[in-house]
């Protein structure tokens, strides 16, 4: 695993992965869109931090990086059309980071998409109440 900056051109590399941008930040990990030097292909890479993960319990005695392990094992094989697809993963022994290249969705979060759809909701039902009447 390499992760290092170009001098020649100023770009952030990860393996053969050019970091264009920063899409988001969470609790466990950043997640980057990238592009395949070779291929093209834009790619969102989540960086996590091992040891950080290693310190976070997520209940039943597991750490949030067990957690992480038991559901990358159920991502590898999965290939359904509504689930982001899982490219490869990048286990950065050196700097204690794993990196989980996945499909790059352009149109947000799953967390976003649910927050707008559950405000759309919200004004349907408000909607109906002030009719008078409530369809669910």
């Amino acid at each position: 695993m390499r992760k290092f900056k170009n001098k020649e051109d100023g770009n952030v590399w990860i393996n053969h992965y050019i970091v264009q941008k920063t899409l988001g930040k969470g609790s466990f990990a950043e997640v980057k869109l990238c592009k395949d030097s070779e291929t093209g292909t834009l790619y969102a890479i989540k960086q996590m931090n091992k040891r950080e993960l290693k310190k976070k319990q997520a209940g039943n005695g597991k750490s949030a990086y067990d957690c992480v392990l038991e559901e990358l094992l159920v991502l590898q094989r999965l290939e359904h059309p509504n689930i982001i697809w899982l490219h490869e993963i990048i286990d950065d022994q050196k700097k204690d980071h794993i990196y989980l290249v996945t499909q790059y969705h352009s149109k947000g979060s799953l967390g976003d998409i649910m927050i707008w759809r559950n405000k759309e909701f919200e004004e349907h039902n408000k909607k109906c109440k002030s009719e008078g009447k409530l369809e669910l």
